[in-house]
């Protein structure tokens, strides 16, 4: 919730006496203030009359020149090239950060105050811009082809929705920021995302939220100059962000207004409080909007948040060509309430859909679509046929001090269940004001202690929990990778005394050594998408075609619009006796991968939709007689990642058989993996 935090904030220093911050607009939000290195505060008055704070002060703020700004006047082109820093990625490499060149606006009101202040002027009240009710401003049938569907409908259905827009080149973006991103109410306030609003004339870098580089997309259009995903940033943070993932934790970043915080052992950012949202909505839309070469626009990439934590969840991930995170909180982000939609980003939104790309961002115009397609145990109406639960309801102090006092109560007596209870309780608490949280001290302090009780719970069951990781281990094979990685993640999660407490840790050390062992030599024999296939047929037939170094025969495939299909309208004529044996003469489609193995540790197939009626996948190895041995069968065949890991009885060398059943048996393949020795 946003109560004008900012704004009480700075009433409180300038002395000027309680304010009603509460706003009587069902559509109405605080302000987004960068009070970054506030070096002087001088109060004039305050007006508090009809719920309107008004703040009348001088501000100035120290900011630190960038050889590439430009002081007045328009920006060209020739000064939005990209800058690049060097940034730690997730895997430890070093890696470009997805930073662009820093620029200054200056709008067409100049300021009366000195040039030494960053701000230029007087006190930087955005109430007008964020307490307006400023609605969606798009045609009442837009929606409409998204009416009724939920899952990867809706979120295929969205696609075809906001795709296709009208494009420019990243450099003309400059201009853009400077309707898009400047307050409607006063002409001198800009937006930076992650900070706030400042004078328009501070510099600035261009914020991939998206980061180019998960998608190595860079500055090409639409996905490296779509508006949705592009906004003024501060420069130094930047580039502090880097194209790290976003999630919570982490390191506070002074010098900057909120809490934006960076955790550079995980490498990951998070945005502050009232960016969280904005945050999430951008990186949602980015997921729907590019879905590689199945769109119209071909070579666009394909964009996926990574795999969630839980089950629960839908995961699109698989073969995506960029992949972000952290899903987890980012879905927590968007769906949780904690930084509803607002009128800056309702107003942006208008703008780019009015005069510039002609596509929306829908989860700013429905936020309740995300936790529709990503949420697999949603069971409520599909889109449009119910109002959106994410609409910001306006609370009267008395409300917000009851809600919170039943979320304390509602605790009783604290388990290992009791996190989400808790943890609403305090974001409740958080929300509330200065005045308020004193009038429920007593209830705050249950809450600390219910809290406390809870992490000392916890603590015990992860030292139990991982005992009991270890022990599933049991007698180390090629497939114990997985249980054996679970088991190291709780481990080094713990704390020094709670790894005291972990009575079979040397089983652990054993048994990543046998797996070591056991894995050898191994490595990345193959990893490429089919798209990079080539000699692939444009319709139906059977080929021999070239992934990467390996040959692979298939007896039937096409590329169709850029999608790779394996099999045909009808199964295969002449399959070899030893598959037919194998796998009981069914209907079928094969393909041999023409490389003998000394060893093969795993196979992975990354696949599509399919189509017509197609069954089964089956992974085979054949010896030097031809007979074929079935390696594994899977069911569950589309949009799935196919994991066949070996057991130490099927290590032995030959040919690598993949087999697709089905009277017209045709599935869209994307990826194909393979670890082991030649």
């Amino acid at each position: 919730m946003k109560i004008n935090r900012t704004v009480l904030l700075l009433a409180l220093l300038l002395n000027v006496g309680a304010c009603n911050l509460q706003n009587n607009e069902t559509s109405s939000f605080d302000s987004k203030i960068d009070d970054t290195s506030v070096s002087s505060v001088q109060s004039s008055q305050s007006d508090t009359s009809q719920n309107q704070t008004s703040v009348d002060s001088s501000i100035q703020e120290s900011t630190a020149s960038s050889s590439e700004s430009i002081s007045s006047g328009e920006i060209s082109s020739s000064n939005d090239t990209s800058s690049t820093s060097s940034s730690a990625s997730s895997d430890g490499s070093s890696s470009s950060s997805d930073s662009s060149a820093s620029s200054s606006v200056s709008g067409s009101s100049s300021s009366s105050s000195s040039s030494s202040s960053g701000f230029n002027g007087g006190g930087m009240d955005t109430t007008k811009w964020f307490n307006s009710t400023i609605a969606p401003n798009f045609p009442s049938d837009f929606y409409e082809p998204v009416r009724g569907k939920v899952g990867e409908d809706l979120k295929q259905a969205l696609h075809e929705l906001i795709d296709d827009h009208d494009t420019f080149g990243y450099s003309s973006t400059t201009d853009f920021f400077k309707k898009i991103d400047v307050n409607p109410n006063n002409s001198n306030q800009l937006m930076l995302f992650y900070t706030g609003a400042t004078n328009l004339s501070t510099s600035y870098n261009k914020e991939h939220v998206w980061a180019k580089s998960h998608g190595d997309f860079g500055t090409t259009s639409p996905a490296g100059s779509d508006l949705h995903n592009l906004h003024p940033c501060n420069s130094n943070l930047n580039s502090t962000r880097g194209n790290m993932d976003f999630a919570e934790g982490g390191e506070l970043l002074s010098g900057y207004h909120g809490n934006n915080r960076r955790d550079t052992s995980s490498q990951t950012f998070e945005p502050s409080d009232e960016f969280k949202g904005d945050t999430a909505r951008t990186i949602f839309y980015m997921a729907v909007r590019y879905e590689g070469d199945k769109g119209t626009n071909k070579g666009e990439p394909d964009l996926e948040l990574d795999s969630p934590s839980s089950s629960r969840y839908r995961d699109f991930s698989s073969g995506a060509k960029g992949e972000h995170g952290n899903f987890d909180n980012l879905y927590k982000w968007a769906t949780s309430g904690q930084d509803p939609v607002d009128s800056y980003e309702v107003n942006r939104n208008n703008i780019i859909y009015k005069d510039y790309q002609h596509n929306r961002n829908p989860f700013i115009d429905h936020p309740e679509f995300i936790e529709m397609i990503y949420d697999k145990e949603y069971s409520g109406p599909g889109a449009l046929n119910d109002n959106n639960p994410y609409e910001k309801v306006v609370k009267t102090d008395e409300e917000l001090i009851d809600e919170f006092i039943a979320a304390v109560e509602a605790i009783d007596k604290v388990t290992l269940d009791s996190l989400p209870l808790i943890e609403k309780a305090e974001a409740l608490y958080a929300d509330l004001k200065s005045e308020l949280k004193s009038q429920v001290a007593d209830y705050y302090e249950i809450l600390v202690a219910a809290r406390e009780e809870y992490q000392a719970l916890f603590d015990k069951e992860a030292v139990r929990l991982t005992i009991e990781a270890i022990d599933a281990i049991g007698e180390v094979t090629l497939k114990s990778k997985e249980a054996i990685e679970y088991a190291e993640k709780l481990y080094n999660a713990l704390t020094n005394e709670q790894k005291a407490l972990i009575t079979n840790y040397g089983v652990l050390l054993e048994a990543r050594k046998s797996f070591d062992e056991l894995k050898g030599n191994s490595e990345v024999l193959l990893d490429e998408s089919f798209s990079k296939a080539t000699n692939v047929p444009t319709s139906y037939g059977s080929a021999t075609i070239k992934l990467s170094d390996f040959e692979i025969f298939l007896s039937s495939c096409g590329n169709f619009s850029g999608e790779f299909r394996f099999g045909g309208s009808k199964a295969a004529t002449s399959v070899p006796e030893g598959i037919n044996d194998a796998l009981d003469n069914l209907s079928l489609h094969y393909m041999t991968i023409q490389h003998d193995f000394t060893k093969i540790d795993s196979i992975k197939l990354n696949t599509g939709g399919k189509y017509s009626e197609t069954n089964k996948v089956f992974f085979l190895l054949s010896d030097d007689d031809n007979s074929y041995v079935v390696l594994q069968e899977f069911d569950e065949i589309t949009n799935a990642t196919l994991n066949c890991v070996m057991d130490n009885a099927k290590i032995n060398s030959g040919k690598l058989t993949i087999a697709v059943t089905g009277a017209k048996p045709r599935l869209v393949l994307e990826r194909l993996t393979i670890e082991g020795i030649l």
